[in-house]
């Protein structure tokens, strides 16, 4: 607590700056990364790095609601503004924004192996842990323990190649995802993602000329945006937040990226297993 005390004495006037910070922590940030990093960067690993992230998600939601720790301000009120309540509710340990931005930037950036991209994902990452605690919405300790789950999954997913699915294994694991959220209704999120990833293949290969690249970012973000807030303005908030409206949303949302839009956009398939590369160099 003191240390949280410290840091607002020392930043807390860049309230703003923090809250901007901490949004790169947030689904709608993290869904707009993966994707444009799909289409332009790296589907096959874009593919990877969705799995993983879907992993990381789930093993976060099961240590924190088994543990049910609390919050900084749940034991101090006015350490956190309302605004900055609005980013964290529900347990605190281990942080999701610690967690989940190491998974992404840090995976991200041991395929793509540039030094400067190193630099840029450590720098996000820090500055998304130190927003939490500056915030007032989590313990230092939450934030330790959420970046050290990232490295870990960014340590097990440079081992591990997650296998494409044939059209049986997708049927099949699709309806195993919705089961599963179901069955354990707080689990529906991490379900969805976990599960659109796993179905799409990465077999594409990304728009090559910048027009191409500039174009399918702006309609394919445009149609994730639709997407994301459709179902907001259609579905009734009983449906949208029951685990059957929440695991379809999400796994809609994860299909749209990383398997509509390459398709609209007519991105050339591979009929092969691809070999992922990032600026001529294999990864």
């Amino acid at each position: 607590m003191q240390l949280i005390e410290q840091l607002q004495s020392i930043f807390g006037g860049l309230q703003g700056f923090w809250l901007f910070m901490t949004n790169f922590g947030s689904d709608m940030a993290f869904i707009a990364l993966l994707a444009l990093y799909y289409w332009l960067v790296n589907p096959a690993g874009g593919r990877q790095l969705g799995v993983w992230f879907g992993i990381s998600l789930l093993v976060n939601t099961l240590i924190k609601d088994t543990l049910n720790y609390p919050r900084p301000y749940d034991l101090k009120p006015e350490l956190a503004t309302e605004a900055a309540k609005a980013t964290g509710t529900g347990p605190g340990l281990p942080s999701g924004h610690a967690q989940m931005s190491a998974t992404m930037w840090w995976i991200a950036a041991t395929q793509i192996k540039k030094s400067w991209f190193w630099v840029l994902a450590v720098v996000v990452v820090v500055l998304v842990g130190l927003s939490r605690m500056v915030l007032g919405v989590h313990f230092p300790s939450d934030v330790v323990a959420g970046l050290l789950l990232g490295g870990l999954f960014v340590l097990t997913a440079a081992f591990v190649q997650v296998p494409g699915l044939n059209t049986i294994a997708r049927v099949i694991t699709g309806i195993a995802g919705l089961g599963l959220a179901l069955l354990l209704p707080e689990l529906a999120l991490s379900f969805a993602v976990l599960t659109g990833a796993l179905i799409c293949s990465g077999k594409y290969e990304s728009p090559r000329t910048a027009g191409g690249k500039a174009l399918t970012a702006l309609v394919g973000l445009l149609l994730v945006a639709v997407v994301y807030v459709g179902p907001k303005l259609v579905l009734s908030d009983e449906m949208e937040h029951s685990a059957a409206g929440e695991f379809l949303r999400y796994f809609v949302l994860v299909l749209t990226a990383l398997a509509a839009v390459p398709r609209i956009m007519k991105f050339k398939r591979l009929t092969a297993e691809p070999v992922t590369t990032v600026d001529g160099v294999r990864v």
